[in-house]
């Protein structure tokens, strides 16, 4: 299975469209937050399932939605988050402590507009950056995992 990833679009629909025909051969679309109403228009130009959660904007825009999920695709367990609640700008501890909690095998989440692709106690924790608005001398990216067998592999694309 593979799952495309993207996060901080801020409505930017160029970036959108880019991002999502980097992603097309993708079985379903996460998003990780900023902004919440993209979700549809990805679904529209994805033509499949796209699962997204709000974003420290999206309380701006809209109230509908989630702002953390636990998904499971396929034999593997995915925590999906914006992840400013858990003050990923200062280090990644409150997000590795959350996910050993859930004892998810992923971790997608966004905020920062920063790539970033680690592993870390057998968790995978995948922050695409942002297609629209990357910072800290990042290129526009999204992201993708791969579910083979009991095997999560995750990777940064570049737009």
């Amino acid at each position: 299975m593979r799952i495309g990833v993207l996060s901080d679009t801020h409505g930017n629909i160029k970036s959108i469209e880019k991002a999502v025909d980097k992603l097309k051969d993708s079985d379903i679309i996460l998003h990780a937050g900023d902004l919440y109403q993209d979700v549809e228009y990805i679904k529209a130009i994805f033509g499949k399932e796209v699962i997204g959660v709000l974003g420290n904007c999206d309380s701006y825009y809209t109230s509908e939605g989630e702002f953390e999920k636990v998904l499971k695709l396929q034999n593997k367990s995915i925590f999906l988050t914006h992840g400013h609640y858990f003050h990923i700008k200062e280090d990644l501890g409150m997000l590795i402590k959350k996910a050993k909690e859930l004892k998810v095998d992923a971790v997608v989440f966004g905020h920062t507009h920063k790539t970033l692709n680690i592993k870390i106690d057998d968790i995978v924790f995948l922050n695409p950056g942002s297609p629209a608005l990357p910072r800290g001398g990042f290129s526009p990216s999204c992201g993708m995992l791969e579910i083979q067998g009991e095997e999560i592999t995750s990777k940064i694309i570049e737009i």
